[in-house]
């Protein structure tokens, strides 16, 4: 995500779930809590980049 996006993500791997944390910062405009809104439905869509 970072490499493509420039979105910071950490995978969360639990014995009961998985998940990834996104942590926006006080300073995070609308607009990149948008655009990161619109990369996680294009990734809902098509699935994550193989690189």
């Amino acid at each position: 995500m970072f490499d493509r996006h420039r979105i910071i993500v950490t995978p969360i791997a639990h014995p009961e779930f998985n998940c990834l944390r996104i942590t926006p910062n006080v300073y995070t405009t609308l607009a990149e809590v948008d655009r990161f809104a619109d990369v996680m439905e294009d990734v809902l869509r098509k699935g994550l980049p193989t690189s």
